[in-house]
């Protein structure tokens, strides 16, 4: 390590000493650490409160990956004010790309996808539907403490993208 640290840096020693620092960190993350038990993140989660209000978000594991389904609206009837001809009927998918998908209930959508284990509190991988505005988004998914999850929906890279914190319901409502 020492012949790293002789002389003016170049551009070989500085690859070679981030490799000393980093090929450790790589080698200490086994595959275990990427074993983050689901049942950690399963049970009913309420988004942020956003234009619509919010929503209660069943999260739950099918082959081995976490899935999310609306499962309450704070809003689940279309009013006057929306904007469309369905006052008073249960809200749908109105802003789905998909012209066929446009009458599927938002009660019930599943908008959580593919969520896989990459750390001991960490799920990606998977994608996130935002039924406000008919997008899809690439998803990271992080378990800060028993009651909190933070949900970052993004294009790309994870730097261009929102975050939002989901907070555990003790149980759902009715």
């Amino acid at each position: 390590m020492e012949f790293l640290m002789r002389g003016k840096p170049t551009a070989a020693r500085l690859f070679w000493l981030s490799c000393a620092y980093l090929i450790p960190m790589v080698l200490s993350s086994s595959p275990a650490d990427a074993s983050a038990s689901p049942t950690t993140v399963l049970g009913i989660w309420a988004s942020a409160p956003s234009k619509t209000g919010r929503a209660h978000i069943e999260v739950k594991e099918i082959d081995g990956e976490l899935v999310g389904d609306v499962v309450w609206l704070e809003k689940p009837i279309f009013e006057a004010a929306d904007g469309v001809d369905l006052a008073g009927q249960p809200k749908t998918d109105q802003n789905n790309p998909k012209a066929s998908l446009r009458d599927v209930p938002i009660v019930g959508l599943r908008i959580l996808r593919g969520m896989k284990p990459t750390g001991a509190t960490t799920w990606e991988g998977g994608t996130i539907y935002d039924p406000e505005n008919g997008k899809t988004y690439k998803s990271k998914m992080t378990f800060s403490n028993p009651n909190r999850i933070k949900m970052r929906g993004f294009i790309g890279i994870s730097l261009l993208g929102r975050t939002t914190e989901w907070t555990r319901v003790e149980r759902e409502r009715e």
